[in-house]
């Protein structure tokens, strides 16, 4: 659970409680962060090792769904606008 902080304002000097992840919640977040550039990359021996690194720390991933860029774009459809290089 986020940790609240009071925190001042600058122009007026009111107060206010903001929400700050504590150091394991930060942990996880750059876990996640760091499984993603690995999907994505395709290399799933290093998504394998940080989905590890995440159970081990209780972190319940939801299902995978199919990625954004393939649902997008199939293989049968034209790219839109024409490639770098004027080709």
């Amino acid at each position: 659970m986020p940790e609240q902080q009071v925190v001042y304002s600058t122009r007026t000097g009111a107060p206010d409680v903001v929400e700050v992840a504590t150091a394991a919640e930060a942990e996880v977040l750059a876990l996640l962060r760091e499984r993603e550039g690995y999907a994505r990359r395709g290399l799933t021996d290093r998504v394998a090792q940080v989905d590890a690194q995440l159970d081990a720390r209780g972190h319940k991933r939801p299902a995978e769904a199919a990625p954004a860029a393939a649902a997008k774009r199939g293989p049968g459809r034209p790219r839109r606008t024409p490639p770098a290089g004027g080709g």
